[in-house]
């Protein structure tokens, strides 16, 4: 392709190949004696990138193992251990804050790959992938367990548990010096990103360590009496979690082919922290059974974190259940052969949540900023520092309690098998979105405090079936399950009842947006439209091919009128991007060695808003905009070049941010909910006969596919079960800005075997 206007790139199919290489392969080993007994396993995947002008791979090593032994008739000790190895290898541009799959989003069909000496022009960042500098993350995951059994009398037991997990990260990143050429092929220094101008370069490492360490020491003691069963235990708790981490960068690189922070002479960067919290909790627990008919439980925990002030550590958190096991009454006795298994029952319990943004958010910091003042003094910028934000002593635990009500079943000598909970979900103190507060006060709301300000409840079911049986020498698997949930706001200090944050009663989610009449067809329709429904609060010079917004408040004008729940305007709410009725498929099938296993994964209902180039084409700012396939069926009227197109599904298109035509609405909000076929899998073990002679018990060779297809309403440009990229901010506005700008998500198709000696 030469630098001609008419080129027609299509930018995704030039950046990625159709296909990459992967592999993996494990070993297991298991043996012992009824004194000693180990069991050994080890793995290596290596999964090649899809980049066609740049390598990215992703490889993993893991070994694991377990050894058990019985001391003595009192005690029982046990290690296991895991090792696990992982290294990401990409371009940096591919890394940087997800901008390279923000780039290719943004390319004109028009915009040439290559000028017409044959070199990579600017906007394919071609030159950015192979010559950018490298990007690569090591990840060490150890895993020590240890643990001791000791019976010192019949039906008493003394647990004693350690466990140690060990995480170190390392980044090594570089950017290089990347060059475009002038109409004479000469090369010209080009900035790598906006940040980075050309001639740009920098070495960079990053570490961090972090560890979790866990105690658990427990008693329990079981008596009988006849068809009573009392079982009481009693224990302690503890987990110190720990993270260390550094960074190092500094600019101007010697030598590309060196890229270290030794080879460099430009300005250093460093950054580090330390942070660690910890937490304790003894707890209880009472079980009674009679005649393994009828089932108690009651339990008790009092916890307390470092994460929370002195007076708000500690809490007290209890739960209950019980059942009972209908299949075992006399009176049930006839219905056995049908209903052999019967379990109503019921629960509820309060824990304990810690995980906050922050780790000791109501200690005030000074932020400092290290040479980096905006005045000049004595040739050098100055070191900074500001007030410390307002910060709350108030902050404690979220407490979540649950009541579950549920019911397990097996029928026909339990080839019929399943069970059917529901379940209520109430999250009190919790820590929500900081209180909008008056401006006077200095602060941006999101430099506000976070305190135990929200509630949230939560409600849904699950409902798990299962078939299994044999019809003469096949045998066949039928699974199914579905799940719902939906969760509301119940408490909420929003007087004004803002749509900008929660609210009272808000199901989270929600999607408020605008009730779509139509595309004007001609510009006397849209007239005539407007001479009812002012839409000026919304744009203005209104024509052919701009969308009519239904008014919906009666008042005059079509607005968002004060965004709030008692005056949304001509807006409501037209979805909810919580997914529904959440669904699986499990089919399997043997005869004579072949066995044929399939997986389906869905989503019943689901709505997402989405507002970037991947749906609306050019109807987004100028230099982000996409133009495939896809994005051509947009209005169109009589005599246009491409071709009249007045029943298009996208709007005329203005190259200009915010366009009065892509508004929250019903019309283009998208229907997510999907049906794929996750996995399929068929295999063939090989007769025991005759692997025999060769020395195995087993041999099976299979083939396999993933993400084989998928069924959805979604605009065709978005994969329903991975829509939003991470590049910029996260927020609402940003990820739907975001929809489609991800790595692909890949069909695999392997082929492989099983070996038992």
């Amino acid at each position: 392709m030469t630098a001609d206007l008419r080129d027609n790139v299509n930018w995704l199919k030039t950046h990625y190949k159709n296909n990459a290489f992967s592999q993996d392969h494990s070993l297991n080993i298991s043996g012992g004696t009824d004194k000693l007994n180990y069991y050994v396993s080890g793995g290596f995947l290596n999964q090649g990138g899809n980049l066609r002008f740049s390598d990215d791979s992703f490889k993993r090593i893991n070994v694991a193992s377990k050894i058990g032994s019985q001391i003595n008739s009192m005690l029982k000790v046990g290690l296991n251990m895991r090792f696990i190895r992982e290294e990401l290898d990409r371009p940096t541009y591919l890394s940087d804050d997800g901008l390279f799959l923000h780039s290719i989003a943004r390319n004109w069909p028009t915009m040439p790959l290559k000028d017409n000496n044959g070199f990579y022009l600017r906007n394919a960042k071609i030159m950015n992938l192979q010559d950018g500098g490298r990007h690569n993350r090591t990840k060490d995951a150890i895993d020590l367990q240890g643990t001791a059994l000791f019976t010192p009398l019949k039906n008493w037991n003394i647990n004693a548990e350690i466990s140690h997990r060990l995480e170190n990260f390392v980044w090594q990143e570089n950017v290089a010096k990347i060059y475009l050429h002038d109409v004479k092929g000469n090369p010209i220094p080009e900035g790598f990103n906006d940040k980075l101008g050309p001639g740009s370069s920098y070495a960079k490492q990053q570490a961090q360590r972090t560890t979790l360490t866990t105690i658990n020491l427990f008693s329990d003691y079981t008596y009988q009496l006849a068809k009573h069963t009392f079982k009481v235990m009693a224990g302690f708790n503890s987990e110190v979690y720990k993270i260390n981490e550094f960074m190092a960068r500094r600019d101007d690189v010697i030598s590309d082919l060196v890229p270290a922070i030794d080879t460099a002479m430009g300005k250093d960067y460093t950054s580090g922290y330390l942070k660690d919290w910890a937490t304790a909790g003894f707890f209880g627990r009472l079980n009674y059974d009679y005649d393994s008919r009828y089932l108690l439980e009651a339990n008790i925990r009092y916890d307390g974190s470092s994460r929370f002030l002195r007076d708000k550590r500690w809490n007290v958190f209890p739960s209950f259940s019980a059942g009972w096991n209908v299949a075992r009454e006399e009176f049930w006795e006839p219905l056995t052969n049908i209903v052999n298994t019967l379990k109503p029952r019921i629960s509820w319990g309060k824990l304990g949540n810690q995980n906050t943004e922050s780790f000791y958010p109501f200690y005030p910091t000074q932020p400092l900023k290290l040479k980096e003042g905006g005045w000049i003094i004595d040739n050098t910028k100055p070191t900074t520092a500001t007030a410390p934000l307002m910060v709350s002593d108030l902050l404690t635990w979220e407490k979540v309690s649950s009541t579950n009500i549920g019911l397990d079943f097996g029928m026909f000598n339990n080839r019929l098998t399943g069970s059917f909970e529901y379940f209520i979900r109430k999250t009190d103190d919790m820590v929500g979105p900081p209180e909008e507060q008056s401006a006077i006060i200095g602060i941006k709301p999101g430099d506000l405090p976070r305190v135990n300000n929200a509630s949230l409840q939560t409600n849904g079911w699950e409902l798990i079936v299962n078939w299994n049986d044999r019809i003469g020498k096949v045998g066949y698997t039928v699974g199914f399950n579905i799940s719902d949930a939906t969760r509301k706001v119940t408490k909420y200090p929003n007087a004004s009842k803002s749509l900008s944050t929660y609210y009272e009663g808000q199901l989270l989610g929600e999607i408020w947006g605008y009730e779509t009449i139509g595309i004007a067809r001609t510009d006397e329709e849209m007239q005539a439209h407007l001479a009812n429904n002012d839409q000026s609060k919304l744009g203005s010079a209104w024509g052919a091919g701009d969308i009519m917004y239904k008014d919906l408040d009666g008042k005059p004008g079509i607005s968002s009128g004060d965004n709030t729940v008692d005056n949304p305007g001509d807006r409501k709410v037209i979805g909810n991007s919580t997914p529904r009725y959440q669904y699986g498929i499990n089919l399997g099938a043997d005869y004579k060695g072949f066995d044929f296993r399939c997986f389906f994964q869905g989503v019943m209902k689901r709505d997402v808003w989405v507002s970037s180039s991947y749906l609306w084409g050019a109807n987004v700012e100028m230099w982000s905009i996409m133009g495939l396939k896809a994005n051509e069926d947009f209005f169109r009227p009589e005599g246009d070049p491409m071709g009249a197109n007045t029943d298009g599904y996208l709007p005329k298109p203005y190259f200009a941010a915010g366009s009065k035509n892509i508004k929250p609405q019903s019309r283009y909000l998208q229907d997510a909910s999907y049906l794929r076929l996750k996995n399929i899998q068929i295999g063939y073990t090989l007769p025991t006969n005759l692997v025999s002679k060769i020395g195995l018990s087993k041999f099976r060779v299979y083939f396999s596919a993933d993400n084989v297809f998928t069924l959805t309403k979604m605009f065709e440009t978005f994969d329903p079960e991975a829509i939003n990229g991470n590049w910029g901010d996260d927020n609402e506005n940003t990820r739907a800005n975001n929809a489609g700008k991800i790595y692909p998500l890949t069909r695999t198709l392997s082929a492989g075997f099983n070996v038992t000696f």
